[in-house]
């Protein structure tokens, strides 16, 4: 019975492993997150349910935080407000990444368009901040639970 599901679970690996991208570190979180519902559901198979219900809470939240949900959470409060925009992401001479937003012409006028960036701005940096804040509790969360999720 053992050597089926090692079989079973080497060829569910296959497609996955296809795919495979050493230069992007979602891959390796994908890997990760795949290899933490097995567990998951391993232990609500023994009855193991703390181990079960935390792996669950970290999935929903480890998808929130690389879907960057926290991040754009302040987008659909300002398109309802203030129409449509466009965040365009330009690097300064050092390399870092510098967003800004873009309004359409003609909807607002200069004066309009300047006092709408620094909204944009706060909301953006307020987003950005619990985007942060949710990675750093994520993985605080994984760091505080790992060692317990044995059988």
């Amino acid at each position: 019975m053992v050597f089926f599901h090692k079989i079973k679970n080497i060829l569910s690996w296959i497609p996955i492993l296809w795919k495979q991208d050493d230069t992007s570190y979602t891959y390796s979180l994908t890997l990760f997150k795949l290899q933490l519902i097995n567990m998951a559901n391993k232990f609500e198979e023994e009855g193991y349910m703390y181990g079960y219900h935390r792996i669950e809470t970290i999935i929903k939240l480890m998808d929130k935080v690389y879907q960057y949900e926290y991040a754009k959470e302040y987008e659909a409060g300002l398109k309802k407000s203030y129409g449509n925009f466009l965040v365009v992401y330009d690097k300064d001479e050092l390399g870092y990444v510098i967003p800004k937003v873009k309004w359409p012409k003609g909807l607002y006028s200069e004066k309009e368009r300047a006092s709408l960036e620094l909204i944009w701005s706060g909301l953006f940096n307020q987003s950005a901040e619990k985007q942060r804040r949710a990675h750093k509790l994520l993985w605080k969360l994984i760091e505080h639970n790992i060692q317990k999720w044995v059988i």
